[in-house]
């Protein structure tokens, strides 16, 4: 019995210590879980990597008086994506790709809707389907700036741009669209094979623009002074080298074409108001099928906008531009002179009816470019956005 009780002893002894290791080793187990854990945490944290993606479509047609016809058109139809990743606490990438929609004849009356071909393009040439319009790819921090490569709105549209808003018509006084393009060749508006780079100091905030075509390089510098979240004045900078096959087709040109451009950009619940003017070394002309001529200006554009209440904004200004010199083509008495002014009803927030008017007061300009009109549209966006 006594041998039997110590058996029985040694047993439970040697099962309460296999025990008490099991849930030793499972405790040092689990310890080693929660402190990977923590380490894997602390790493996500660190390493944290978060993507968004912005989908938009904008849609925009109307009905035309101008010159004693109807004709149906559209303004500036498009569509694109937007990309962004973060790659750390302070870095970013960042893409866009944006393309632009040809549905009816063709855009008439918006200078943003140019392609980058629109300066030779044969014109009676179907205009493609579908456009580029943007697509670059960059990476930003926050104390070193930003860079990116690509087709992209150059640093003279830091400035440019105040006045690129009105619903229907603008974007004639200051070069934006260099020789009825997309201003892709010269740098000022979407800019071709351009590197940008963007940076601020406080309150100020530049951009240096390259373009690097092979057979030759633009530049582009913009200095921006933001005084406010409201208020805004800034100077651009643009120097464009004319392709060769360009100055086959120009009369009295140089090789450089340099502009020059300054302004300010107010904006509050109620108005937006913007003004830019520009000297212009080179503004371009189409004559008849075989002569297009350059010459330099002085170029204006205003913009006003004012929200009467949620469903109604009203909108007004004028673009102008003066030649400079008197041994011209037009011997000094070229002009562009229009008035704008128009009003937008608000269903929502992405959905409008408008109607837009324009009065002309130009000299040797094209019949549609210089007709009086006037117009009664719809437009539409679409917006999307994940992450």
């Amino acid at each position: 019995m006594y041998r039997s009780s110590l058996l029985r002893l040694l047993i439970l002894t040697m099962l309460f210590s296999g025990i008490t290791r099991i849930y030793a080793q499972q405790d040092q187990v689990m310890d080693s879980i929660s402190e990977q854990g923590k380490q894997l945490d602390s790493l996500a944290k660190r390493t944290r990597i978060l993507d968004s993606l912005a989908f938009n479509i904008h849609l925009q047609a109307h009905v035309s008086y101008y010159s004693d016809i109807f004709e149906l058109g559209e303004n500036v139809p498009r569509f694109g994506t937007s990309l962004f990743r973060n790659v750390g606490n302070n870095t970013r990438v960042f893409a866009r790709l944006e393309y632009g929609l040809n549905l009816s004849k063709e855009t008439r009356f918006n200078n943003n809707a140019n392609t980058p071909s629109d300066f030779v393009r044969d014109p009676l040439q179907e205009p493609d389907p579908f456009s580029s319009r943007l697509g670059y790819l960059g990476i930003a921090h926050e104390t070193l700036g930003s860079i990116a490569l690509g087709k992209q709105w150059g640093v003279y549209y830091d400035i440019g741009g105040y006045t690129d808003g009105f619903t229907v018509f603008g974007s004639s006084g200051v070069d934006v669209y260099a020789g009825s393009t997309d201003g892709g060749w010269k740098g000022t508006g979407r800019a071709d094979v351009a590197v940008v780079y963007r940076n601020h100091i406080g309150k100020l905030h530049f951009g240096l623009q390259t373009q690097l075509f092979g057979s030759h390089t633009n530049y582009g510098a913009s200095l921006t002074y933001r005084f406010n979240p409201r208020l805004s004045t800034g100077v651009a900078w643009n120097r464009a080298s004319i392709p060769p096959e360009f100055q086959d087709l120009l009369q009295n040109v140089n090789t450089k074409s340099d502009n020059l451009i300054v302004g300010y950009q107010y904006v509050d619940k109620k108005l937006y108001s913007g003004l830019t003017i520009a000297y212009i070394e080179d503004e371009y002309r189409i004559v008849d099928e075989t002569t297009i001529i350059s010459f330099p200006v002085v170029g204006t554009e205003f913009l006003n906008r004012y929200t009467l209440n949620p469903r109604i904004k009203v909108e007004a200004g004028f673009n102008a531009q003066w030649e400079t010199k008197n041994n011209t083509y037009f011997n000094g008495d070229y002009r562009l002179l229009q008035f704008y002014a128009g009003m937008n009803y608000y269903f929502g927030e992405l959905f409008s009816i408008y109607i837009q008017g324009r009065l002309d007061d130009s000299r040797f300009l094209p019949p549609v470019k210089s007709a009086n009109v006037i117009i009664i549209g719809l437009s539409f966006d679409f917006i999307k956005g994940v992450g």
